[in-house]
């Protein structure tokens, strides 16, 4: 399929996914599932790679809708996390040691940087160092809220 691609166009672009892709309604991004994806990549690259003329580069995308009658999904302030540890797994492959760089150059000294969905209600941590934290903090209490909320309301 590479040499196909390749015989085709000159050039050759991917393009991946930081946020969005994994839901419609999702608030929060599934870190690990874009990290999964970057891994493929590189690996599809590191396997292929020879057979594309000339690779220029990768589009890191960050979905905000499906469509443009559906509510936006995972807003960039919540994803920042996503795309730094993304662009860390792109350049250096994923290690915890890199997981814990990119959580402490974030902010995420007290709290983990989690990359998979927790069982809600789950710790906020606060004073984190990139822009529009506060705004990942307050969809994290939405969050927990909801959780107790429908916990009480659906309870027997």
């Amino acid at each position: 399929l590479w040499m196909k691609y390749s015989a085709v166009f000159p050039n050759i672009w991917a393009a991946t996914a930081f946020k969005g892709a994994t839901g419609s309604t999702r608030q929060i991004p599934i870190i690990s599932h874009h990290i999964s994806n970057h891994e493929r990549w590189l690996e599809e690259l590191g396997n292929h790679g020879n057979k594309i003329s000339e690779f220029r580069g990768t589009a890191f995308t960050g979905w905000s809708r499906y469509d443009h009658y559906a509510t936006m999904c995972e807003l960039l302030p919540t994803a920042i996390p996503s795309l730094a540890l993304c662009l860390r797994v792109w350049l250096h492959g994923y290690t915890e040691q890199t997981h814990m760089q990119v959580a402490r150059s974030l902010g995420y000294v007290d709290h983990p940087l989690h990359i998979n969905p927790q069982i809600r209600p789950v710790p906020i941590p606060n004073n984190l160092s990139y822009p529009g934290w506060q705004l990942t903090n307050g969809i994290d209490w939405y969050l927990n809220f909801k959780t107790k909320f429908d916990g009480i309301v659906n309870s027997d």
